[in-house]
């Protein structure tokens, strides 16, 4: 099931003056998010195209058949909901907001129990008037039934986190680095546009960067989980990035391990 073949319900919004999308709550049809998950989520998870990729130069450069190398490339994060959640996500906010994400970090990891550092989602965004921008991202999953949850709030929550990237110029270089060393290597052309016209943009003006909070949840869909973080957000933001906050909700308890058995 490809995200653009999803039926999503769009459960509440909130618009500025002109039109701008701020925030907003959308939830899956019921029965639909175990099928995105397995047919979706699942390879994603497993990176399957590119190993296969991988073990086929590793077989090249070896000489070994592919029963001694399956082992190697067979390795996968440990499966969590707070990853899943995070590539839920990405295949969501691709498919809402015209964004692509051209480089899976979990290939980055020396250790498959440990987590990705820096920020959720790095990848790329077209505006409404065609520029390509960077866009970094925080995601949080949760099945509190607070509203908003306890994820949005502290040190470690997606407020301050997205504060953060706002506000510190230091490591939104930083992202802008780690993802254009990625994207030189890959041969793609349409990564290669991006990248181009991103690092233009930035360079020319700073400010051109989309920030983005994604929430995903199997609760009761629930404005109060945005709303007033939204506002708290972009006041500490004050203009310096385009910021906007998306709750998805999955219409699918992960209670007793039902989200990672699809993994």
């Amino acid at each position: 099931m490809d995200a653009n073949e999803i039926s999503l319900d769009v459960e509440y919004e909130k618009r500025d003056e002109n039109g701008k999308l701020e925030y907003e709550g959308i939830s899956f049809v019921k029965d639909e998010f175990p099928v995105f998950l397995k047919q979706t989520i699942s390879p994603i998870y497993k990176d399957e195209e590119y190993n296969v990729q991988m073990k086929e130069v590793a077989i090249d450069m070896t000489g070994f058949d592919s029963v001694n190398l399956q082992a190697v490339f067979d390795t996968m994060p440990k499966v969590s909901n707070f990853r899943i959640g995070e590539l839920v996500a990405e295949k969501i906010v691709e498919s809402r907001y015209n964004a692509k994400f051209t480089y899976n970090s979990d290939r980055d990891l020396k250790n498959p129990n440990s987590n990705n550092t820096g920020a959720d989602l790095v990848g790329f965004i077209e505006m409404e008037d065609g520029a390509v921008n960077f866009l970094f991202g925080e995601v949080k999953t949760s099945e509190e039934q607070a509203a908003p949850p306890g994820v949005m709030y502290g040190a470690t929550g997606m407020i301050d986190q997205l504060v953060e990237l706002g506000t510190s110029p230091d490591k939104l270089k930083s992202l802008v680095k780690w993802i254009f060393i990625k994207c030189t290597v890959d041969k793609d052309l349409l990564v290669q546009k991006y990248i181009k016209e991103a690092m233009q943009h930035y360079v020319k003006d700073r400010s051109n960067v989309q920030l983005i909070g994604v929430l995903v949840r199997d609760t009761n869909p629930d404005e109060k989980d945005l709303k007033n973080r939204y506002n708290d957000l972009r006041k500490k933001i004050d203009g310096q990035h385009n910021v906007q906050l998306l709750a998805v909700y999955s219409n699918y308890k992960m209670k007793n391990g039902a989200w990672e058995k699809l993994i």
